[in-house]
């Protein structure tokens, strides 16, 4: 029995061999794939106009919000300011009802803080939520038109831009070592998406030359995806 074991083994190896080989033979071949484009998604929130508008609503509310915030500061502000100014006897009824005010109202604006900024740091992901959903679907939009098949996160600024040690190292650990112009498609995306918040807001696009930021496609003489 010890003498057959290997002729089992090699047939049975055999077999598998030819099983794999007419299960490749019968597999479906790879579909082609496109070419790859790169976006840095830093640049296109910070130039997007529908987040700096939405960013700036938010600014106002917390500044509405921050109203009763402000006045319990002012009384708390006041109360200290008539314990410390030395008028009132420290072992009289007035100081010590004074003294139990200011760590009331000191609890007061400390959960009055804690509530604005809870309600406000849920809004503010919820924005960056929303301009993620819209990057991303005019980036499928525009790939599925120029038939991309991959869109890689990375940073425009270099090595050759970077000053301080960490930014350099950062600039020489990137992803993308190499890319051609043509494969950024970030301006593409920037100019799309503002087209796009336009013609929904009734806005004109933003000026933002006067930020550092000069779009390609203005005056629009060059292609990019028609707004949705």
């Amino acid at each position: 029995m010890k003498a057959i074991r290997p002729l089992i083994s090699a047939a049975a190896a055999a077999a598998l061999a030819l099983s794999a080989q007419s299960g490749l033979a019968q597999a479906p071949a790879a579909a082609p794939t496109g070419p790859v484009a790169v976006i840095d998604m830093a640049e296109v929130f910070a130039n997007y106009d529908k987040f700096e508008d939405v960013r700036e609503t938010l600014k106002n509310e917390i500044k509405a919000e921050g109203a009763k915030a402000e006045a319990l500061a002012k009384e708390v502000q006041t109360i200290q300011a008539q314990l410390q100014a030395g008028t009132i006897p420290q072992d009289s009824e007035e100081y010590l009802q004074k003294a139990v005010s200011l760590k009331n109202k000191q609890t007061e604006l400390q959960a009055e803080q804690m509530r604005i900024s809870q309600r406000f740091m849920k809004k503010e992901a919820e924005l960056y939520k929303e301009i993620y959903n819209d990057v991303t679907a005019m980036v499928k939009m525009w790939c599925e038109r120029k038939n991309y098949s991959l869109v890689i996160r990375y940073k425009r600024d270099g090595v050759d831009d970077a000053k301080q040690t960490q930014d350099i190292l950062q600039g020489m650990n990137r992803l993308v070592v190499y890319h051609t112009p043509q494969d950024d498609i970030t301006d593409t995306i920037i100019y799309a998406l503002d087209r796009s918040y336009s013609a929904k807001s009734g806005k004109p696009t933003r000026d933002q030359s006067a930020e550092g930021y000069v779009s390609p496609y203005a005056p629009k003489t060059a292609e990019a995806p028609a707004a949705p």
